[in-house]
């Protein structure tokens, strides 16, 4: 076991890789990346022609008043966070305002809500 016969291959020791190695990228993934066609650019048209049933959809989900973006799941903790906020301070704004934007309360509360917040605005 000690000594080696002259026919054995020599087992490569592992060494420790360091970042120059690490980016370095596999003559495999060079020769994928150049057969791959390169993508066509978008223009600015292709992206201004959407069907006008897809963003009728999209405001549907906007049904509550002040509502700006899509209600956030029960689970989400920002909305979490804002919620029990809104619970142990009700006068703090920076509440009031995400649960208005995000669809987080009813439609009586959210039109109170508003009023308060165009009044902090006017005052300023």
């Amino acid at each position: 076991m000690g000594k080696k016969s002259e026919g054995e291959p020599k087992k490569k020791l592992k060494r420790a890789i360091g970042k120059e190695e690490r980016s370095r990228p596999n003559k495999k993934k060079l020769k994928q990346k150049k057969s791959q066609k390169p993508k066509k650019k978008k223009s600015k048209d292709d992206y201004s022609q959407k069907d006008e049933d897809e963003n009728e959809e999209s405001y549907e989900d906007f049904i509550l008043p002040g509502q700006k973006f899509s209600t956030p799941p029960a689970g989400d903790a920002t909305r979490a966070f804002y919620e029990s906020l809104l619970e142990q301070r009700p006068d703090s704004m920076m509440a009031k305002k995400y649960c208005v934007e995000y669809g987080c309360l009813d439609a009586d509360k959210a039109n109170e809500y508003i009023k308060e917040l165009e009044k902090k605005k006017k005052k300023k």
